[in-house]
C-alpha cells in the first residue's frame, strides 16, 4: 500500500461534499451616498498577501467587493471578482492561500471529460450555466441544465457525476466520530483487534494505539522508521511491524507495546501478515518484489520468495493453505502456498489495473481487490475467474470485506468510499457512496462492530500554477492527523 504523505500531488481528486451553490454574477460595490463622492476601492480593505496572491494568479481580474468573515472559528476573506466578463468569488486565508473559489466558466471551455458524461447521461441537455468549484483540494465542475430530469449537475474533472446530497445521505453508514490524534507525518495501513478493543495506526515513524471503546489514543510503538503495515497475532500476545525505511519488521509485545526484536526483510517491506496455521509472518518487499517469510515465535527467516511485481495488500485463506496477494504493475494476484512458500498460480485482474487493497470472503470464497482504474473488481477465490466488477473513486488504496453484512468497501483519494455487496453468483452492486476527507484512501473494519476507520488530515488548497509551470502540491495542516470513525445506522444509540 502506498504511504499517504502530507504533501503530495493531487490530479483531479474530488471530495463529495455537499456541492457549493452557483455562484451569482458579483454585485459593483455601490457608490457612496455623499454625492460625488467615488466608493472605495475593495482591494484596499485585503491583507497584502491576499492582495498579491490575488494579483499574481488573475492579473486581469478586478475586485468588484472584499468582506472579512469567520467560518468555524478562523479568519478567512471573501473577494468578489470579474474577468473577462465572468464572476470568480475566492475564499484566501490571511496568508493568501486559497480556501475554496467559485467561477463563471464558459460551457465550451468544459474539460473533454466533464462535457461527454454530461452527454451520455443526459443527451438532451443543455446547460444555462457552469462552474467551477474548488474546496480544499477538491474540484468539481457544477452545471445549471435545460431540458434534463435534474435542474443541476455536478461532475468531477475526469468525469465521474457526483451524487446529490440527498443520494450521499441514503445508506447504512454515517460519522460517528473523529478521533483526534495530531502530530505530523504520512501515514499508511490500520489494523483491528476486536477482542482487545484496540485500533493499530500506522502514522510518521510509529503506530499510534487507539481504545476502540473511547476512541482516545492509549499508546505507541516506536520507532518505526517508514512504517506501512502492522500485523497482529493475540494468540501469540505479539505484534509484527513493518519498517519500510530500515528493510525491518520489528516484533512487538502486545501487552507492553515495546519492541522485543526485529527482523532482516527485503527492500522496503510494505503488507505485513501473519499467517495462523504455520504461525508464520509475511512481509511483501516493494522495491525487490519479493516476500520474507519469518518463524512469528523465534523470528527466524524461513524463505524468501520471488514475485512478478511490485507487491501490494495480501490475505490469508488458512483452510486452503493460500496466501493471495496484489501484484500491483502486473495487474494480477499471485497465490502461494503456504506449506511450499511458492507461488501456485497468477491470475489477471482484468479489466482491473494497478491493483492495491485486498479482501477475502472465506465462506463465499470471493476476493475483493481494488484497482487504479476505478474499479472494484470480485473474483473467485478458488479459481481466479473474474466474476464483476463495480465503477468507485480514483486514488483506490485500501479494501475491507464485513462477513457478518456481506458488505464490501473501498476508500479512494476523492473523499469517497465505496459500499457494495455481492449477490450469489458474484455480482457486485453500489450499496452506498459514504463522503470522507479528501485523500482518506487507507481504512479498516472491525468485524465486531461494524465499524470503518479511516485516516485522514486536513489540506489547504495549493496556489493556482503559473501557465507552463508544474502544479503545486497541496500542504497537510501540521497536526491535523486523525481517523473518522463510520458505523451503520443500525448500531447507533447502542
Amino acid at each position: 500500500m502506498k504511504l499517504v504523505r502530507p504533501f503530495v500531488l493531487i490530479v483531479a481528486c474530488v471530495a463529495l461534499a455537499a456541492p457549493i451553490a452557483l455562484a451569482q454574477t458579483a454585485t459593483p460595490v455601490a457608490k457612496s451616498a455623499a454625492a460625488g463622492k467615488p466608493a472605495a476601492d475593495p482591494a484596499a480593505k485585503l491583507p497584502a498577501p491576499i492582495l498579491t496572491a490575488f494579483r499574481t494568479s488573475y492579473p486581469n481580474a478586478t475586485i468588484k467587493g472584499a468582506a472579512k468573515e469567520t467560518e468555524g472559528g478562523k479568519t478567512v476573506w471573501e473577494v468578489e471578482s470579474i474577468d473577462k466578463g465572468l464572476a470568480r468569488d475566492l475564499i484566501y486565508n490571511p496568508d493568501g492561500t486559497v480556501v475554496e473559489f467559485e467561477e463563471q466558466v464558459d460551457p465550451a471551455s468544459l474539460p473533454v471529460a466533464v462535457s461527454a458524461a454530461l452527454k451520455a447521461k443526459y443527451p438532451a441537455a443543455s446547460i444555462t450555466k457552469a462552474e467551477k468549484l474548488m474546496k480544499g483540494t477538491t474540484i468539481t465542475y457544477e452545471m445549471a441544465l435545460k431540458g434534463a430530469a435534474v435542474k443541476a449537475i455536478e461532475i468531477t474533472p475526469d468525469g465521474k457525476i457526483v451524487p446529490a446530497a440527498k443520494e450521499k445521505d441514503e445508506g447504512p453508514y454515517k460519522q460517528l466520530a473523529e478521533i483526534t490524534i495530531g502530530a505530523d507525518g504520512g501515514w499508511d495501513y490500520l489494523a483491528v483487534d476486536s477482542a482487545a478493543g484496540r485500533l493499530y495506526v500506522s502514522h510518521a515513524t510509529k503506530v499510534v494505539v487507539i481504545d476502540m471503546e473511547k476512541n482516545t489514543v492509549v499508546g505507541e510503538i516506536a520507532p518505526a522508521p517508514g512504517v506501512h503495515g502492522i500485523a497482529l497475532a493475540p494468540e501469540l500476545g505479539r505484534a509484527f511491524v513493518s519498517n519500510g525505511r530500515e528493510n525491518s519488521a520489528s516484533i512487538v509485545d502486545l501487552k507492553t507495546l515495546q519492541i522485543t526484536g526485529s527482523v532482516k526483510t527485503g527492500a522496503n517491506p510494505d503488507c505485513i501478515l501473519y499467517e495462523p496455521g504455520h504461525k508464520e509472518v509475511y512481509t511483501f518487499n516493494g522495491r525487490d518484489s519479493s516476500a520474507t517469510v519469518f518463524d512469528a515465535a523465534t523470528g527466524e527467516v524461513k524463505a524468501t520468495i520471488a514475485l512478478p511485481g511490485k507487491p501490494e495488500f495480501a490475505v490469508v485463506d488458512v483452510k486452503a493453505g493460500r496466501i493471495y496477494n496484489n501484484i500491483e504493475d502486473t495487474n494480477e494476484i499471485v497465490v502461494i502456498d503456504t506449506s511450499t512458500h511458492a507461488v501456485s498460480a497468477k491470475w489477471p485482474i482484468a479489466p482491473g489495473e494497478g491493483a492495491s487493497g485486498l479482501a477475502i470472503d472465506l465462506a463465499h470464497h470471493r476476493l475483493f481487490t481494488v484497482a487504479g482504474n476505478k474499479l472494484l473488481v470480485a473474483l473467485d477465490s478458488t479459481s481466479g475467474k473474474v466474476l464483476s466488477t463495480l465503477p468507485i473513486g480514483p486514488g483506490v488504496d485500501a479494501a475491507a470485506y464485513d462477513p457478518a453484512t456481506g458488505l464490501a468497501f473501498a476508500s479512494s483519494s476523492d473523499s469517497t468510499l465505496t459500499v457494495a455487496k455481492a449477490d450469489a453468483a458474484g455480482k457486485l452492486t453500489l450499496v452506498q457512496t459514504l463522503p470522507t476527507p479528501p485523500r482518506s484512501r487507507t481504512m479498516t473494519l472491525d468485524p465486531k462492530t461494524h465499524r470503518i476507520y479511516v485516516s485522514a488530515a486536513e489540506f489547504t488548497a495549493p496556489p493556482p500554477a503559473a501557465p507552463g509551470a508544474q502544479p503545486q502540491r497541496p500542504q497537510a495542516v501540521p497536526g491535523s492527523f486523525k481517523v473518522m470513525v463510520y458505523e451503520m445506522a443500525a448500531a447507533s444509540g447502542k
